[in-house]
């Protein structure tokens, strides 16, 4: 639940960057987005399905870091926007 929040979550931001023209911030929630389910893939498929705990502890920690750096990155990078600033996409010209 929490990885599948995580994931979209990524992708709600790249989406909001995007809007903006932030290239370098919508590539980074698009990369960690596509990162953190890869990992958790390889994390099964490295391990045996369970039977040898290293690689999956360890690849379970690399998304962990993963995961909560970009969303501590993502939190300071909004904190630090301008007053009236906001990532809201608008749809007002949508069908």
């Amino acid at each position: 639940m929490v990885l599948g929040s995580l994931v979209a979550a990524c992708f709600v931001f790249a989406r909001g960057w995007a809007a903006r023209g932030d290239r370098g911030w919508m590539t980074i929630c698009a990369v960690v987005g596509t990162a953190l389910p890869v990992l958790y893939v390889l994390a099964g498929v490295l391990s045996d399905r369970g039977a040898d705990p290293q690689p999956f502890s360890l690849l379970l920690r690399a998304l962990a870091l993963t995961g909560w750096s970009w969303a501590s990155l993502v939190a300071l990078r909004v904190m630090r926007m301008a007053p009236g600033e906001d990532l809201r996409v608008d749809h007002a010209g949508s069908p």
